[in-house]
């Protein structure tokens, strides 16, 4: 198991810190700390049923995935049909609910998206399942929408919210408060379409709309993490590692990171 610490380097950038990622093993970090690490231990719940017309449950890749009103909610993805990888790979528009009774959980039918969809950014928030951009096949959509569930009537809900600033897919989100904030991701199928791109929207306001913050001073990227921690000071957005096509077209990873300071942004933008 990796142990990654963070130290933040000044930058010129008054909004986001550069982030020096390191990593030790923390079976022998040190003497002072002598005692076995402890891992997360993992139990399998429930299988999620056949997507589409499909009879075995194969899974999804890239699926939206929150929590509302206690209820697990899980929308789209992507996947092989077998022969595996020889396929077509398939987009879906499923909703499965898994919910909880004591120790017992059930998959309930949620009904469908619009279209299939996959490879967005979802986050729970107390609203609802936020669920960002996606693709299928064809195309990368800009659409925001909130699914919610009613434990009353055992049914899915649906909110429209305003579209994101640009088409995206592989992106990822985060929340603080009443504000989500999405970072990175690609505008188009094309991997070489990697976005600079950090965007908020209050979930608070009775007409929420989403703003377009400063970029971090680093290379574009998707399939990025993008997390809220509190750094001693206040809570900031990390936006840590990804990928991206290079200069020679073939993929490169990353392993730089940036801290978003919300307060900073408050007192210059």
């Amino acid at each position: 198991m990796l142990v990654f610490s963070a130290i933040a380097l000044r930058l010129s950038s008054l909004l986001f810190g550069l982030l020096a990622l390191g990593a030790f093993n923390s079976r022998t970090a040190s003497a002072e700390t002598p005692d076995a690490p402890v891992y997360l231990e993992w139990t399998k719940i429930a299988e999620l049923p056949p997507a589409g017309n499909q009879s075995a449950p194969l899974g999804v890749a890239g699926p939206f995935v929150g929590v509302h009103q206690d209820a697990l909610i899980i929308a789209g993805g992507a996947n092989f049909a077998p022969p595996i990888w020889t396929a077509s790979k398939e987009w879906h528009d499923n909703i499965w609910v898994l919910t909880r009774d004591g120790d017992a959980y059930t998959w309930q039918g949620g009904g469908n998206l619009p279209h299939p969809l996959a490879y967005g950014a979802s986050v729970s928030t107390p609203q609802g399942v936020l669920c960002l951009g996606g693709n299928d096949a064809n195309k990368t959509y800009a659409q925001a929408f909130l699914l919610t569930w009613d434990s009353v009537t055992q049914n899915v809900g649906r909110r429209e919210l305003p579209d994101l600033p640009q088409s995206c897919a592989f992106t990822a989100a985060t929340t603080i408060g009443d504000h989500v904030y999405v970072a990175g991701g690609t505008s188009s199928n094309d991997p070489a379409s990697s976005l600079n791109t950090l965007w908020r929207i209050d979930l608070g306001h009775s007409a929420p709309q989403w703003e377009v913050l400063p970029g971090w001073p680093g290379p574009s990227r998707a399939f990025n993490l993008t997390i809220a921690q509190h750094n001693g000071v206040e809570d900031q957005v990390f936006v840590l590692s990804g990928r991206r096509t290079g200069d020679d077209g073939q993929p490169e990873f990353l392993n730089d990171g940036y801290a978003f300071s919300p307060s900073t942004y408050l007192k210059t933008g």
